[in-house]
């Protein structure tokens, strides 16, 4: 995206979109410049008066309110809050969306390269709101969660109950009977340790995946594309969030596993 302020205009830039479009505003020049992933922002008399831009879309809106607005921005995804209401945007579809009233409780953004969702837990019910499709999904089960774990496209709630969020189906799974120990996050799933080995979670099928291990070691990145478990024997067992299962690969031929190894890496960094 590309924007210019004029004093009383703005002009903005869509690569998504190859067209430029302008907007009236008196408060340009003096107005705070915010950019993420897929929108920008611009804000005065805070946030009064903002201007949003959808590098996805290519539209320019103005909105205006008689209280101040505080904004918790995300790369694909953003919550503003304004005298106890709270309203959830959508880059992807440009829309403004009502959400449950925060409270006491707690709001979180998926950040990283790609963070497109946001989750409320009020205290009472844990919503997720998708900046991808703009939907406001409930979790159809609520506990008081002890920790939660963001990746760009999935979530995971862990408590006396489990549970995971998918941006990219809108749905949320309940977790299999076993407690995590450790939960870390890739850039479509989850990866949990469990009793016995390690559990992972697609966002792309919406399924969970078990891998019983022995020794060895876990090689896993936020951002990573796959998840590898390295034996200490040679073999490698690998999950791709798109094929939604553990793939696994013996030491059958050691130089041609060592490379493998190195490309697993290699993918995963």
């Amino acid at each position: 995206m590309v924007t210019y302020s004029a004093p009383t205009e703005v002009k903005a830039f869509s690569v998504y979109q190859n067209s430029w479009q302008s907007i009236s505003y008196p408060s340009a020049q003096a107005a705070v410049f915010d950019s993420r992933d897929g929108y920008a922002t611009l804000s005065a008399g805070g946030g009064t008066d903002m201007v949003w831009f959808s590098a996805l879309t290519g539209r320019l809106v103005r909105r205006q309110s008689p209280n101040p607005v505080s904004v918790t921005f995300g790369p694909n995804c953003a919550v503003l809050q304004s005298a106890g209401a709270v309203t959830g945007y959508s880059p992807a579809t440009d829309a403004f969306v009502a959400l449950p009233a925060i409270g006491t409780g707690s709001l979180l953004l998926a950040q990283g390269s790609f963070g497109c969702y946001a989750l409320i837990d009020d205290g009472i019910s844990l919503t997720a709101f998708n900046g991808l499709t703009s939907r406001v999904t409930p979790a159809p089960n609520y506990v008081p969660f002890l920790a939660y774990t963001l990746g760009d496209t999935a979530a995971f709630a862990a408590g006396p109950l489990e549970m995971a969020f998918s941006a990219l189906r809108d749905q949320w799974y309940l977790a299999p009977t076993s407690p995590s120990v450790t939960v870390m996050p890739m850039f479509e799933g989850i990866v949990r340790s469990v009793s016995g080995g390690y559990e992972a979670f697609s966002a792309r099928t919406g399924t969970f995946s078990m891998l019983s291990t022995g020794s060895g070691a876990l090689v896993t990145q936020a951002q990573g594309a796959l998840t590898a478990f390295v034996t200490t024997a040679g073999g490698i067992d690998a999950f791709d969030p798109r094929l939604g299962r553990w793939v696994h690969r013996s030491e059958e031929h050691t130089s041609e596993l060592q490379s493998r190894q190195y490309l697993v890496c290699r993918l995963l960094l």
